[in-house]
């Protein structure tokens, strides 16, 4: 994880308006690394670092709303699509 590394408040099933759903941004590298390690045979450890696939001022506007489009970029054999609401798709490329 990098000084640099934005972050991501993943989505909860749950009312909004309920104070216990409210969870803490997490850094985007965890949570897309975890949304891999879901779709694939892989393991954490063999997840390479999220900042060699992905510049972070980029992200950053996505997450921020700076910019509208979402951002898409391959990792490990899979395309990884982050939109602005911190939605993370994963798919085999």
């Amino acid at each position: 994880m990098s000084a640099d590394e934005p972050y991501i408040v993943r989505e909860e099933d749950g009312d909004a308006d309920d104070a216990a759903a409210w969870v803490a941004p997490e850094p985007a590298s965890d949570v897309i690394t975890d949304a891999i390690v879901a779709e694939s045979d892989l393991e954490v450890d063999e997840v390479e670092p999220l900042e060699e696939h992905v510049d972070f001022e980029t992200l950053r506007a996505v997450l921020t709303g700076d910019r509208q489009s979402p951002v898409t970029f391959s990792i490990g054999g899979w395309s990884v699509t982050v939109d602005r609401d911190g939605a993370v798709e994963i798919t085999d490329e």
